[in-house]
Parts: C-alpha cells; structure tokens; sequence
C-alpha cells in the first residue's frame, strides 16, 4: 500500500508499506538501478483477494498502474513484472537499506567500494532519494573510524561529488577527507566538513602536501573567515602554483606555515608577520591566471609586477590590461595599500 502524509514516513511524502517478507522486491547484489527484472508480486500463498484484484488489472486494457509487464504470468506461469519508472525501485531500495533489510556491506564495505558506488551514475537518483538516511546507513558499514569517511586517494569527479553531498546530509556526523582536486566541486557544506583537514596539511612536512592544501583551501567558499596568516599563506602558494612554480627564484617558498612567509623571497611582511610587499618584477614567467585567493593579502601597502611580459599579463589579469589602464593602474607598480588592494580587487574577480 502507499499512502501520503504518513507521520511515520523516513524519506518522503510516500511511504511504502509491506503486509509480509515475501512481498518485499529482491535487487542485485552488485547494483541497485541496474538491477534484473524484479517480481513485484509473489503469486503463492494468501492474499487471494489482492491477487484476484491484480489478475484483473493485468486483464484490464490499460494494464496495472506504473508496472511494467516482462512475461505474462497467464496459463499458470510465474509472471515477471517491473516498474515503469525507476525511481519507483531507487526509492524501495532506499527503504531497505534504512530499514536494515539489505546487507549495506555489499555496497560500502572498502573505500574502493564507497567509491565506485558514489561514482556510479546508476545511484545518483538513489543518493538524492535516500539522502542523509541513506548515507547514515551506509556509513555504519564504512570500515574505519566511526564517522570517518577518507577519500583523498581517488578522484569522485562532479558525479562523485554530487551523490557524497546529498548522503552527507544525515545525523551522523561525518569527517569527509577528498582530494584537493575534487574539493573546488564540493558544495560549501560538505567544503566545510573538510576545511580543518586541508588547513592541517598547510604545516607537513611533505612539500607536496601542503601544496595539496594550498590547491584545495584557494577554492574554499569561506577562505577570508580563516586566521589572516591562513589567507596569506594561500594567497602567496596559490600565485606560486599559478606560475608552475617559475619564479625568476623562490627561495624559501612553500615552506611549512608554522615557519611563516618571513624568509620567502619577495616578501616583505610587518612586525605582526603580515605581508606588507611584494616585489614580483620579471617573475611570472609561468603565470596562466591570477588567482583569487590574492585577495586575501589584505594589508599589502606596496606590489611591483613591472618587468613582466605584458602579453601574459594581459591573459591572465582579469579584463585584460585595457581595465588596468581604465583604472589608472596600468604602471603595474603600487605604493599605497589603497592602490594595491584595487588592484587585486579588480585584477583577480
């Protein structure tokens, strides 16, 4: 039976409601929406009323509502029958699931598994379904640390993304770790579930990592709530990954933020260890755009770019050159913090 508005219902305005186990829908093992044909009525035993009621639907010219028939069950053979639309099927497999009638092993035993589920473009209806009840549900069978779900070593891409969102939404609270390259797709939710991780990765000792860190935090959608010597610390390795790393030279960059930008090349910063210059005349060689987190370097007073070529400059400024002489900042060397923070207003939007 279905019925609407049920206070009792877990996902939806519908609930569906079996008498007996022998009604509940079988689904693959490997698969929810790929599934074979599945018999939606068990023809042995009891309910003759509903079988009679059903035989005559099948009889009837337009057919049962929203199934679909696979073989005709007349002349004493075991009909086969399936929903016309799947979510029909999603959505009982969402229940099952919640409802503990499935093995979740099945689907999220490993990390590669969780994976291959979320990538699935198959499960997306099931994830938006299901959502946060479905992804509790999953999670329990996540092997690790409770509440712990570490992706970082496989890319999920926006499908990935998108179905990881929508379970993330449960009461479970759950710590998401993804690669930084997947971390731009995420949501603002699900970024911030992460964001303390990527912070971490700022101070290994591993230059590769906190370069991970840093290409991940210059996507975050709340980058200028973080301590300010975060902001500057992305600020100046989002320029440096920007530019390849072809600096005219660049000692001490990318060093391990707790060490601070005092000793990179370049980089003049206060009594407090906030950047204040930055002299980047004939450095940015490798430069393909300007990168937004430069914003974060809010009490930059002086900025001399002169000395570049201004072909590169002109594709990676935003608006070209042509805005800069617009604006009068064409000379590419600022003096005043009021001049410099317009530029990078206006060069990196």
């Amino acid at each position: 039976t279905i019925s609407r508005d049920d206070k009792r219902l877990p996902l939806s305005p519908y609930h569906i409601d079996f008498d007996d186990k022998k009604d509940v829908l079988w689904f693959s093992e490997s698969s929810v929406s790929k599934v074979d044909p599945v018999p939606v009525l068990e023809k042995t035993g009891g309910y003759e009323e509903e079988k009679a009621q059903w035989e005559a639907l099948l009889r009837s010219e337009a057919g049962a509502p929203l199934i679909k028939t696979l073989i005709d069950g007349g002349g004493g053979k075991d009909g086969l029958y399936q929903f016309r639309h799947l979510s029909f099927q999603e959505g009982l497999f969402v229940i099952s699931a919640v409802q503990g009638e499935i093995d979740k092993a099945l689907f999220w035993s490993s990390k590669e598994q969780a994976v291959a589920f979320l990538k699935d473009p198959f499960h997306r209806n099931v994830c938006r379904i299901g959502g946060g009840r479905l992804g509790d549900a999953l999670l329990a069978s996540y092997p690790g640390e409770a509440g712990e779900l570490d992706l970082s070593g496989t890319e999920l891409g926006e499908q990935g993304i998108e179905a990881l969102s929508n379970l993330c939404s449960g009461t479970v609270p759950i710590r998401v770790a993804c690669r930084a390259s997947d971390f731009a797709l995420c949501p603002p939710r699900l970024q911030d579930l992460q964001v303390e991780g990527f912070t971490a990765k700022l101070d290994d000792g591993d230059e590769k990592v906190r370069r991970s860190g840093v290409e991940a935090l210059q996507h975050y959608h709340a980058l200028a709530t973080l301590e300010p010597h975060v902001q500057e610390y992305v600020a100046l390795g989002s320029l440096f990954l920007a530019c390849d790393g072809v600096f005219r030279t660049h000692d001490g960059w990318m060093s391990r933020i707790s060490e601070g930008v005092r000793g990179w090349e370049f980089v003049e910063v206060n009594e407090s260890g906030r950047v204040i210059g930055l002299n980047l005349k004939d450095s940015l060689k490798g430069l393909r755009k300007m990168p937004k987190a430069l914003k974060g370097l809010t009490e930059l007073e002086t900025l001399d770019l002169r000395d570049n070529n201004n072909r590169v400059l002109d594709k990676c400024v935003e608006g070209g050159l042509q805005r800069l002489r617009d604006a009068g900042l064409v000379d590419l060397h600022y003096t005043t913090k009021e001049r410099c923070q317009q530029f990078l207003e206006m060069a990196c939007a």
